[in-house]
């Protein structure tokens, strides 16, 4: 006898298989079921606004066990209430069936397995199209054999921090480091060292800052893109959504920038110019952005030249 298990009903009539439809698990099951893969002891001995906001998960996975299991692994030793709200209240849960041709709780649970930190002979990993990848798995620093690490997702969370990227020492080709809102202090971008890789050919810098037109935070924006210096071996720069007043200083040390033939600066509502001395390093540049900046870049070269 072979079990075959599917939700599609046209691969048990192809099969010439005697179907059977199986009903929704009652609500003190799927509870129970969740409560196993959610929690550590398998109870929900914790916050109560975590069991609080778990009933209203389970709800939503259906009384289908495979959601329930998938969104119950997903949150697995996560204690942060904040962490479970956005599980809840993600945009996924509102796409159809018909739409993805997959349950919304798959496609949440579709993120790095926790476990990454333990693969510590891994050598590479692009992530570049996960996009409802919002969170780098904890203790990334611990893969320092890692090479190609195409995208990195900063966290509020110790554990995928940006200082988990400066323990990735052998990095190289490109690198996109997403989310930078989320950086706490300007010297926790220093403790990266981008500087010092000279393996890196190609960096992506983006984060989602809220306009602002507060010096300070202004201030520490730019002191963040400060720190992200790369090393002088770098061929492209992209920025996006950056809101500081003016880029880093580091954009007009010729010597950082020698090799740059590709830039693009997209979104940088208050930079209206590059830093003094940064011009005759573009000139061999293909620059990508703004109109309003490159027309102001393109005439002042002009008046230069």
């Amino acid at each position: 006898m072979i079990l075959v298990t599917t939700r599609n009903e046209s691969i048990a009539l192809a099969m010439h298989a005697k179907t059977h439809h199986l009903m929704e698990l009652p609500n003190a099951d799927y509870w129970s079921l969740f409560k196993k893969h959610a929690f550590r002891d398998g109870s929900a001995n914790a916050d109560p606004k975590i069991k609080e906001i778990g009933t209203q998960i389970v709800k939503k996975c259906k009384g289908l066990p495979l959601a329930i299991k998938a969104i119950g692994d997903l949150l697995w030793l996560e204690s942060d209430v904040e962490r479970w709200t956005k599980i809840l209240k993600s945009d996924l849960w509102d796409l159809s069936l018909e739409e993805t041709n997959i349950l919304p709780a798959l496609r949440l649970s579709y993120k790095l397995p926790r476990v990454m930190r333990k693969l510590i002979n891994l050598r590479h990993l692009e992530i570049d199209d996960t996009q409802a990848l919002k969170e780098m798995p904890t203790q990334m620093g611990k893969l320092k054999y890692l090479q190609t690490l195409t995208k990195f997702i900063v966290s509020k969370h110790n554990g995928s921090c940006i200082g988990e990227l400066g323990k990735l020492i052998n990095v190289r080709g490109k690198l996109s480091i997403w989310e930078l809102q989320n950086v706490r202090l300007a010297e926790d971008a220093l403790d990266i060292g981008l500087k010092d890789n000279d393996h890196l050919k190609e960096l992506v810098l983006h984060a989602q800052w809220n306009p602002t037109n507060e010096y300070g935070i202004w201030e520490s924006q730019r002191g963040i893109l400060e720190n992200l210096q790369p090393h002088k071996s770098l061929e492209r720069l992209t920025i996006n959504y950056y809101h500081g007043k003016g880029f880093p200083d580091w954009i007009a040390r010729l010597p950082s920038l020698a090799n740059i033939s590709y830039m693009e600066l997209r979104n940088c509502k208050y930079c209206g110019a590059l830093p003094k001395g940064s011009y005759l390093t573009l000139m061999n540049c293909t620059l990508m952005g703004s109109m309003e900046l490159l027309l102001w870049i393109r005439s002042f070269m002009e008046i230069v030249l």
